[in-house]
Parts: structure tokens; sequence; C-alpha cells
């Protein structure tokens, strides 16, 4: 009969819902795609799962999607759906968004965020995000996003704020920034491959730049509007070692007068040790440690110089020196003396020349061993009679102070080559208390230089000596 009805030009039999027989649905699912990309809409594709049962879901794993003047609301579960059924299909090749604002509302930066999360977890090939033109947003998180920077910049002509996290230990970390309106950036990186930092931004007020490198190194910043700066260099692999001290970190940043004497009058407890310029500072600070590992070379002291030069993009007053024996991997660490290797450093021309006020740190196990005979932290063996211009150095400040013979062979070289000094602040290791035999010679010697306002502290900051 139904053979019969084709040949008379009858209809064929009608569906059990009373509409015509669905010969669509009836199409293998490579073609039904086809039918969903000819729509151009993810969100048309979405609505033909009313059609039948066949069509439900299948918009998900079309390999070009297209949200125009969709409300987030509705969109962020679409997007959810389609991480469930990320792995059913080729892969996306196109993400295109176009949100409206009318459901926004004042939570619109976290609900722009959750958006870019979800997109971000579909990794598309190409993609694409457009905001409204009237809409201000000033806080967006970009996880997940591996990006062209220095691309991305160019594309956000009003961008303000920029915080960049790279984890990522293997990848390509150098870092270039140009932009006219950014006024705040912070960049954060743990690939091990940064060798250049390029940085143009005429309206930048803050820059916080945290990275791993090898060796070679080249940073170029142009921000003549900066006022707080931070840079961290982390070196990856064992650096030159001077006097077996090598340079496993580096940073330059700003201090204010308010935060360089708040930082005083806590370790000091009294405000007349909180007296500092009204102006802000620069401050270069080198983390040195103590391990046979480094490598010693002849030309150490050049090669050390060279990478202070590449990460100094300007002036500095104040050198720190983070002397640490407490991380270790090869049994206990030996009890290192420091004076030999910070001669060497004053050496060099641009920290001579430069530093007004230098800090010293010294970081020790808890267990440590003596230095071996002839060992290389009091080479070379002249450093105590070297003549050192030190003619702007005007103050120093020592804390984790022991007061053995070479602690206090290092403060006559200070007290001989710097004619300008005016204080000397010691602050004693935990060892050391008033009873000491090492307190009492640490009066008896700062009593030979009454021309330099002398201080001496325990570790809990309590004051033993004024001159």
């Amino acid at each position: 009969m139904e053979d019969a009805a084709h040949r008379h030009g009858g209809r064929p039999k009608l569906g059990p819902g009373g509409g015509g027989a669905d010969l669509i649905s009836a199409l293998p699912e490579d073609l039904l795609l086809l039918v969903l990309v000819r729509l151009r809409c993810a969100r048309a594709a979405a609505r033909t799962r009313l059609l039948a049962r066949r069509w439900r879901g299948l918009w998900t794993r079309l390999p070009d999607l297209v949200f125009r003047d969709v409300a987030a609301d509705p969109l962020l579960p679409a997007l959810t759906s389609l991480q469930a059924a990320a792995g059913l299909g080729p892969g996306m090749s196109l993400l295109d968004i176009r949100v409206t604002g009318d459901d926004l509302g004042r939570g619109h930066s976290h609900r722009i965020s959750s958006l870019l999360d979800a997109s971000a977890r579909l990794s598309p090939v190409e993609f694409h995000f457009a905001l409204p033109r009237d809409m201000l947003v000033t806080d967006v998180e970009l996880p997940r996003f591996d990006l062209d920077l220095a691309d991305f910049v160019l594309r956000c002509p009003r961008l303000r704020v920029l915080r960049v996290a790279n984890d990522c230990y293997h990848s390509a970390g150098d870092i270039t920034i140009k932009s006219e309106s950014l006024e705040e950036l912070q960049v954060r990186s743990r690939s091990k491959w940064t060798r250049c930092i390029d940085v143009e931004a005429p309206m930048l007020k803050q820059l916080t730049v945290a990275f791993h490198t090898i060796n070679e190194l080249r940073v170029s910043i142009v921000a003549p509007t900066v006022k707080k700066v931070s840079l961290e260099c982390y070196y990856t692999i064992e650096t030159e070692e001077i006097s077996c001290w090598g340079l496993s970190m580096m940073t330059l940043h700003t201090g204010t007068a308010e935060t360089e004497g708040q930082r005083l009058l806590t370790e000091t407890g009294t405000e007349d040790d909180a007296r500092l310029p009204l102006s802000n500072v620069y401050v270069l600070s080198l983390h040195l440690s103590g391990s046979p590992g480094w490598t010693a070379k002849p030309d150490a002291e050049l090669e050390v110089a060279q990478k202070i030069e590449a990460l100094l993009v300007t002036g500095f007053s104040v050198l720190e020196l983070h002397f640490s024996t407490t991380e270790f991997h090869f049994g206990i660490p030996a009890k290192h003396a420091f004076g030999a290797c910070v001669v060497r450093l004053l050496g060099m021309h641009r920290i001579r020349t430069a530093t007004r006020k230098l800090r010293i740190v010294l970081l020790r196990s808890d267990v440590v061993k003596e230095c071996p005979v002839n060992c290389r932290c009091d080479k070379p063996k002249n450093w105590r009679s070297k003549n050192i211009s030190l003619v702007n150095l005007e103050e120093v400040e020592i804390k984790g102070f022991e007061g053995e013979d070479h602690d206090f062979d290092f403060l006559k070289v200070i007290f001989r080559c710097a004619p300008m000094l005016k204080r000397m602040s010691v602050w004693m290791c935990d060892e050391v208390s008033t009873s000491n035999d090492r307190c009492l010679k640490s009066h008896d010697f700062f009593k030979a230089y009454p021309f330099v306002e002398c201080n001496v502290y325990l570790s809990s900051g309590k004051k033993v000596l004024h001159q």
C-alpha cells in the first residue's frame, strides 16, 4: 500500500506526533553536524534538541561555536556541558562569544572570569571574546590561558592592571609588554628559559616581575613614571662562586622612608633607630648560599658584575647581602666566613660607588661544622689588607653577627675604607648573650671607633651598646 501511495503521489506515513516522517534525523551524524554548521549560531544549534531525541547534545560536537548576544547566566552551563562532551569530537577549532550586559549586574567581573575559565578548559584553537562597549570591567582573571602576552596587551588599549602567572617550568619565558595605558604590571614566571624582559609603559606606576633564568639575560624597562619596582631574578643553575658563596637570587626593589623606618622600629623597638632619608630608595639584594657545588672561576667577579648590570634598570643606594648555609644537599654545612666575599663584592665599581647603606643578613643552620683548612671562603688571603674607596658608604647593618675573629677583621676593613661612615649596627646571633665573651669583645672593639655611632643588639632586639 505504501508503495502504491508513492506511485500515485500520496504522502508518506505520518509520525507518531502527527508530523511528517523525520527523514533528516535518520541521516548519519556527520551529515547532521553539517546541517548544524550551516546554522552559524550555537544557540540555534542547541535548540534543535527540541526536534527529536537524535539531535540532543549533537551541537556540543561542533568544531566551531559562535555565541552572539547571549546572556552570561545561561551561557555558563552551556560551556559546562561542552566540557563534558569535549572528548567525543575532534576538538574545538573556534569559540566565539559575545555577551550582553543585561544580566551581569554588579558582579560582572566575577561572572566574566568564570566564563573565561570555562572557555579555557575547552582549549579552543582560536578564541574570540567580546564585551559591550559601555561596560567598565576593572578586574578579570584569565586562568589556564596560554597567551602571546605581547599580542594580548596590544589588543587591550584601555588595560590598566595586568597580573600574569606562568607556572610552566619548561615554557618560553620571555616577557614583552608594550602599553600606553598600563598602570600596574605583575608578572610571575616559573619558566627557567627567561632571557629577555622588555617593558615599555609610559603610564606605569607599579612594576613587579619575578622570573627564573639560566644565564644570559637582557632587561629593558622604559617606564618614566614608575614609583614602585620589584624585580626578582632566580638562577636555575649553579652560578659562579665568590669565595665559596654562589649567587642564587638577585632582587631590585624600591623602599620608602616609611617602610624602612617601620622595619627598623620593629627590630629595635626605638624610634631613634628609625631615622632614614625622606625620599624613595632602591635596594639591590643578593642572595648567596655556601655550597661545594658552586663552580670556582678566576673571573667570577666579572660574571657576577655582568648579572648585576643586567638587572640594574635604575640606580640603587642600599645593598643587601643574604648569606645562607641553611639549604644544603651535601651533608652538614660548613660555618663559612663572609668577609672575603663581601670585600670582593664591594670592590666592584658599580657597587662601590653606589652603596650608601650596607645590610648583611647571616642565616646559619642549627647544625654546622667548622670550615676545612684553607677553605675557599677565606680567599684571597689578602682580603683583610684590601683598600677600597667606599666614600659614599654611611651606614652598615649586620644581623646574625657571631663575633668570630674573621667577623671583626671584616669590620676593620669597613672602618678603614669608609671615611663617611656614620652608623654601625650589629645584631648578635642567637648564641650570644650579655655575659658571653663575644658580646664583651664587641663592647671593647667598638670603643676603638668613637667617631662612629655604634649599636649592638642581642637577637631579641635588646640594645646592649650605644655609643
